[in-house]
């Protein structure tokens, strides 16, 4: 028996370190090895004066004071089911389309958008209203939001076909203006869309993704909208696209087709006009020492009454689930107590708020063993394959863009080997074939996007980066 019990505790101590040398990085990717609580916790009531249900769980309450001192909370927002599907297609929308029409959209590229818009304007319903802005080195269009009459129809159809291709690309511009649109002319009652759509880099005015982020970002007027981006082909930033969708509450599309335009446009009004609960803003009131790093890739705030997220909106009757990645600073208290936290949202014009009806204690101790049985075995499992797994995508893919082959294959293993010394505790089936499976296919897949001339090379890191990012972005965000 003390022989069996020793080499428990080497096992212990063995996992606790090769979490440590993985998650201290701030993505956050390993929590210690589970094991099932001897008593199941108690269900507490939800609470909230609106549609949104809010309810929070910890992937475990103890931390080991001289590890990572890392822990997550696993936090779902449901929305109630309030628009049934015929009501969902009645939903005012105010549509601006923002579209690049700098030099590397000519050909195919501007002949497809010209077509999509053309398509989306012939789709969209009587209650909607469209804008159209375009830009390459200079702005043009967007002179208000216009119901789709039938003579309308005809003069944005004949002003489609006249879009040149040239110049530079002034994305900040046209960005600007789509969003000034909605500001002017939007109305309380309304959704509103900008959808930007950009081939290629950012080369005029504005170029840093973090400024043009805060050009999509909200503001308190008690407008309600969201800014959606579209890269095409290979040459655009994706880092910046999805940066500045973060920033306007919107997603970030990839295409490499510029013939799937049109089912895009039709996805992001169907989405809008089935959203129930819009412009969704998370706080959570942590105690000193404590800071968010981390949740599902969307930005965080901390400030000192908290960190605050902005994941975007949900849908009538969905539910989403935040990997909130947390860190106790080594000033932090021995009992880290933190309740009360909330989601405001706006549902029919009102602000409203749900309150996670949980209370949350960590304790931070030096028995390392304590920590480790602290973990919930079911909620570490969702995290590794929800949260860090496109964690590590996003990160080999940025490896295989910088053409660091050697770092993206050792980034894998570093993944496998640190997560699979947990597993061997756990035993999760899911796990286990995430690391055998999942781990050797993407091996695979930087041997080959590395395999042949220079040119062929360079061609699929530059496509395999993207869809990789775009992947990983995709599924950490619970996109489908």
């Amino acid at each position: 028996m003390k022989a069996k019990a020793l080499l428990l505790v080497g096992v212990l101590i063995a996992a606790t370190f090769a979490a440590m040398a993985y998650a201290n990085r701030s993505a956050g990717v390993v929590a210690p090895p589970p094991v099932a609580p001897a008593i199941p916790p108690v269900a507490i009531k939800p609470v909230k004066n609106g549609i949104v249900t809010l309810t929070g769980e910890l992937t475990q309450d103890k931390i080991h004071a001289t590890g990572d001192r890392m822990f997550d909370l696993v936090l779902t927002m449901t929305a109630d089911e309030v628009l049934a599907p015929e009501q969902t297609k009645t939903k005012p929308v105010d549509m601006v389309i923002v579209l690049d029409r700098s030099g590397s959209m000519g050909g195919q590229k501007v002949r497809d958008a010209k077509a999509a818009v053309k398509g989306l304007v012939e789709g969209l319903r009587s209650q909607d209203r469209f804008s159209l802005v375009t830009y390459s080195n200079s702005v043009n269009g967007g002179d208000g939001l216009h119901y789709l009459t039938a003579d309308k129809r005809n003069s944005l159809n004949w002003m489609v076909d006249s879009i040149p291709a040239g110049g530079g690309t002034n994305l900040g511009g046209g960005l600007e203006k789509g969003v000034g649109v909605l500001r002017a002319y939007g109305a309380p009652d309304r959704m509103g869309k900008v959808i930007l759509i950009s081939d290629g880099q950012a080369n005029q005015g504005v170029t840093d993704p973090n400024q043009l982020a805060a050009m999509a970002a909200l503001r308190d007027d008690g407008l309600v909208y969201s800014v959606t981006t579209v890269g095409i082909g290979q040459d655009f930033n994706e880092q910046l696209m999805a940066t500045v969708a973060d920033g306007g509450r919107g997603r970030y599309y990839y295409l490499e087709n510029p013939g799937d335009f049109l089912a895009v446009f039709q996805e992001e009004a169907n989405w809008t006009r089935a959203v129930a609960a819009s412009a969704l803003s998370i706080h959570l009131p942590l105690p000193k020492g404590v800071t968010a790093v981390s949740a599902n890739g969307y930005p965080v705030i901390n400030k000192e009454n908290g960190a605050f997220i902005s994941p975007g909106a949900l849908l009538s009757g969905q539910s989403r689930t935040l990997y909130i990645r947390l860190h106790a600073n080594d000033d932090a208290a021995e009992i880290l107590n933190f309740n009360g936290v909330t989601a405001t949202y706006v549902h029919e014009g009102r602000t409203l708020t749900a309150i996670c009806p949980q209370s949350f204690e960590v304790q931070v101790t030096q028995n390392a063993m304590a920590a480790l049985e602290s973990v919930s075995r079911e909620a570490w499992e969702e995290k590794v394959l929800n949260a860090d797994w496109n964690v590590l995508k996003e990160e080999v893919a940025a490896d295989i863009k910088a053409g660091d082959k050697d770092q993206a294959k050792h980034r894998i293993e570093e993944y496998r080997q640190s997560i699979q010394v947990q597993n061997s505790v756990v035993n999760s089936p899911s796990v286990e074939s995430n690391l055998n499976e999942d781990c050797e296919a993407l091996m695979d897949k930087v041997d080959e996007t590395f395999t042949g001339d220079s040119s062929e090379v360079m061609q699929k890191q530059r496509s395999v980066s993207k869809s990789m990012q775009y992947e990983g972005y995709k599924d950490r965000r619970g996109i489908r």
